[in-house]
């Protein structure tokens, strides 16, 4: 089985959303695979730990004042960590 046809094409995350007219850029991505979850951060401030199987979102965290850079999870899934720092969204 090749990789197109485990994961279907409609499945991908480009960016976080506040509202429907309001994005803000994905910068991370971090795999569990004990328990088969992924780790988005992005420049809005926020984290979310998402099922891949259900395709459904299982924690999101509050808005920081700062984007969120980076992002890892521990391989027994018992710590996420993760960093803030400038994104360059809003230039130099």
């Amino acid at each position: 089985m090749n990789i197109q046809e485990k994961y279907p094409s409609d499945f991908n995350f480009k960016c976080h959303r506040k509202n429907e007219s309001t994005a803000y850029a994905v910068h991370q991505v971090a795999f569990n695979h004990k328990y088969e979850t992924f780790m988005t951060c992005g420049g809005d401030g926020s984290y979310f730990i998402w099922d891949k199987d259900s395709r459904k979102r299982l924690k999101a965290s509050g808005g920081a004042d700062a984007p969120i850079t980076a992002c890892a999870m521990s391989s027994n899934a018992q710590i996420c960590a993760y960093a803030f720092g400038y994104d360059w969204a809003r230039g130099c």
